[in-house]
């Protein structure tokens, strides 16, 4: 493990670990900025291929099923002609409140999503992902100062003709964000982080499909103010807002939300509660409105070239 200038009791406690598993390492790495990227980039240049092929990559907060690395090493046992440069885990969201359900739900989309692309998945998330030691070599490990290094690192991985694939056999569970500040700090990172990968590696095979939801959610924002505008022009300047019930708007609506009752399949820990969450609409409705106010503050960020924080 890499302890980058922490201010706690990391080094200490895993001192204290080595006692009795003397396999384990710490390397102490001055803070300069450089944060995880940096940190992991620091471990791998103490890595020989020699000594291991494979690299498992996670958050300090992440916490494994006992499996995790045997059902990661079945992958690539499996799958040698395929060149697999990284594995990524499933996503288990461990709290309470609203709050974290909202996030367990949104989570349980997330994982949907990979199972639907697992041969050629998006991003391997931070939390686990599994590389092949000569894969991140080739790619010179993370890009110092991304928002989200692991998309980044994704796209290189392809881009240089390795394969990012899911393995949901793979269960890893991490802490949601407790508080609403702490989530929209966490989605500006990541909804900036996303625009950044697309600017500094263009629209290609591997980014259409981010591009294409930038460009459908941007596009439905202007629709919707382009109704908003003829409804307030035919009201004489006034709009008094009211139900729609087109058959169209509502047969859409009606099946994505068919959908998202498909997904709770992939929602990890899922209870009876979360189910009527889903049901009741209107609480994931704001949430989800939410996040579209995060995100449109990001692009308005990364417009005018603020600084990042992390």
């Amino acid at each position: 493990m890499v302890n980058d200038g922490s201010t706690d009791w990391t080094e200490l406690v895993v001192n204290h670990l080595r006692q009795k598993y003397p396999h384990i390492e710490c390397l102490t790495k001055r803070a300069d900025g450089s944060l995880r990227a940096g940190a992991i980039n620091y471990a791998l240049k103490h890595l020989s291929e020699s000594e291991c092929d494979l690299v498992l990559i996670a958050d300090a907060d992440a916490v494994f099923a006992l499996t995790v690395v045997e059902e990661a090493v079945k992958q690539f046992e499996r799958d040698t002609d395929e060149e697999i440069g990284g594995i990524c885990s499933a996503v288990e969201l461990v709290g309470q409140g609203l709050l974290h359900r909202l996030q367990k739900l949104e989570y349980g989309g997330f994982n949907a999503d990979r199972v639907a692309t697992w041969r050629n998945i998006m991003i391997i998330h931070g939390l686990c992902g599994v590389y092949r030691l000569k894969a991140l070599r080739q790619v010179r490990g993370y890009t110092v100062g991304h928002l989200i290094e692991d998309y980044d690192l994704t796209v290189k991985l392809k881009k240089a003709g390795w394969k990012t694939v899911f393995n949901p056999k793979m269960h890893v569970q991490t802490h949601s964000v407790p508080t609403l500040r702490d989530l929209v700090r966490q989605r500006l990172r990541w909804y900036r982080g996303g625009v950044q990968v697309l600017l500094d590696h263009g629209v290609n095979r591997f980014t259409a499909l981010d591009a294409f939801n930038h460009i459908h959610f941007l596009a439905l924002l202007v629709v919707i103010g382009l109704i908003v505008g003829f409804w307030v022009q035919a009201s004489g300047g006034r709009w008094t807002p009211h139900l729609w019930w087109h058959p169209i708007p509502v047969m859409v609506f009606f099946v994505g939300w068919l959908g998202s009752l498909v997904q709770l399949k992939w929602v990890k820990g899922l209870d009876w509660k979360d189910v009527l969450l889903r049901l009741a609409i209107l609480p994931e409705l704001l949430y989800y409105t939410l996040l579209s106010g995060v995100r449109i503050w990001a692009y308005f960020l990364e417009f005018v070239s603020a600084k990042k924080r992390w």
